[in-house]
């Protein structure tokens, strides 16, 4: 569970980390953040295709139908959610980041 995790938020702040590293505006954050969602929704499906089987105990083709109207929503909400937040409180609480 937890290398899930790792996997999943890595894979939004390295995409979305590189992107706004090179111009550091708002409307680049926006956009690294869109990226880093949709990059990070889509480890999501391929782990959940991995592991979803493995924790229910079912195959893969009973994964498979249930990835629109389940799990890419599912993803795309959480990673949106994450992203917005992100946005939100990034300026405020960056200088504790920085050690500043």
């Amino acid at each position: 569970r937890q290398r899930q995790m790792c996997i999943r938020d890595s894979s939004c702040v390295l995409i979305a980390g590189n992107i706004y590293r090179r111009n550091k505006t708002r409307k680049t954050a926006a956009i690294a953040l869109i990226v880093g969602a949709l990059v990070m929704t889509g480890a999501m499906v391929l782990m959940n295709l991995v592991l979803t089987p493995i924790f229910l105990g079912t195959s893969m083709e009973e994964v498979i139908p249930m990835l629109m109207p389940a799990i890419i929503p599912f993803n795309l909400i959480k990673a949106g959610l994450n992203c917005a937040i992100t946005f939100v409180l990034y300026k405020s609480i960056s200088h504790l980041l920085k050690g500043e």
